[in-house]
C-alpha cells in the first residue's frame, strides 16, 4: 500500500532535507506541510515530494530562496534555461576564480621551495624557460620607492591584476653602476592570469639569500662579483622577487629574496 502522509522526519528521509531546513522553509512558506495535526507536528503529503527534489536541486546550484519562490510558480522549458543560463555563467566565474587561487598557491609553494638552501646565500646558474608575468608602467625617477610601489598596486588593480599574487622588482641597473644605489626601474606582478610580458627563456646567475634592504643591494653585488668571476655575460634585467615573505615566514629576518639576470649562453 502507498503511503501517502509523512512525519517531518520521514520527509527528511526521503528528500535529503535536513529537519530544520524543512522547518525554516515551512516558515518562509516555500514548502509548507499540508497539514498539521492535533499535537502540532507537520505532517507531509506524497505530492509535495516534488517540489522538495525542486527546492534540492535549486540550491545545489546555489540558487537563493527568492528566486526559487519565483521559478517554481511560474516554471517552463524557456524560463529554466534562462534560469540555468544565469547560473552556469556564474559558476564558470566561480571556476575560473577558483583556479586562479589555485594557481596562485602552487606559485607560493614553488617559490618557497626555492628559498631551501644550506648557507645564509648561494649564486649559482640555472636555466628556466619563459616565464610571463604583468608589468607595472616605469617608475618615475622622482618618486621614492615607496611611492612607486603604491603606484604600482594602483596601476595592476586598475588593469585587474589580483593583487595577491607575489611582487617583484626590476632593476634600474643603471644607477646602481654608478651610484650603488638601489632604485626600482620597474614593478611586475607573478601573476597567473593577467600578462602584459616574459622573461625570457635562457640561462640565468641567481643569487638566493635572506631578506633585507641591505642584503638585497648586497646580493645584487654578490651576484655581479660572481657573474665577474665566472666570465659570464650579462644580457637582461635585473629582477628581485621574494621568495619567502609575509605570506609563508611570520618573522622579517626569515624573510628570503631571489636576484636574477640573465646571461649569455657559455
Amino acid at each position: 500500500m502507498t503511503k501517502n502522509s509523512y512525519t517531518i522526519s520521514e520527509f527528511s528521509k526521503l528528500t535529503g532535507i535536513n529537519t530544520d531546513n524543512l522547518r525554516f522553509y515551512d516558515r518562509e512558506g516555500l514548502l509548507v506541510p499540508e497539514r498539521r495535526e492535533e499535537n502540532g507536528y507537520r505532517s507531509y503529503s506524497r505530492k509535495q515530494l516534488s517540489t522538495a527534489y525542486l527546492i534540492t536541486t535549486l540550491r545545489s546550484l546555489d540558487v537563493g530562496l527568492e528566486e526559487i519562490r519565483e521559478y517554481a510558480t511560474s516554471r517552463n522549458p524557456e524560463v529554466m534555461n534562462k534560469l540555468f543560463k544565469k547560473h552556469d555563467q556564474r559558476i564558470s566565474q566561480e571556476i575560473a576564480r577558483l583556479k586562479e587561487t589555485r594557481d596562485i598557491m602552487k606559485l607560493y609553494i614553488s617559490l618557497a621551495n626555492e628559498a631551501e638552501i644550506e648557507d645564509d646565500y648561494v649564486c649559482k646558474v640555472q636555466y628556466h624557460g619563459q616565464e610571463n608575468y604583468f608589468k607595472c608602467e616605469d617608475v618615475l625617477q622622482e618618486l621614492s620607492n615607496e611611492e612607486a610601489e603604491i603606484q604600482a598596486f594602483a596601476y595592476a588593480w586598475e588593469h585587474k591584476v589580483n593583487l595577491v599574487c607575489p611582487l617583484g622588482i626590476i632593476v634600474d641597473t643603471e644607477i646602481y653602476n654608478t651610484s650603488q644605489k638601489f632604485r626600482v626601474k620597474n614593478y611586475y606582478f607573478k601573476s597567473t592570469k593577467i600578462k602584459n610580458a616574459f622573461k625570457p627563456e635562457g640561462y640565468y646567475a641567481v643569487f638566493i639569500g635572506k631578506y633585507d634592504p641591505w642584503v638585497t643591494m648586497q646580493g645584487i653585488q654578490f651576484l655581479f662579483d660572481y657573474i665577474e668571476k665566472e666570465k659570464l655575460t650579462m644580457t637582461g634585467e635585473v629582477y628581485v622577487e621574494y621568495v619567502l615573505d609575509h605570506v609563508a615566514e611570520q618573522n622579517t629576518e626569515d624573510y628570503c629574496v631571489k636576484i636574477e639576470v640573465q646571461i649569455k649562453e657559455k
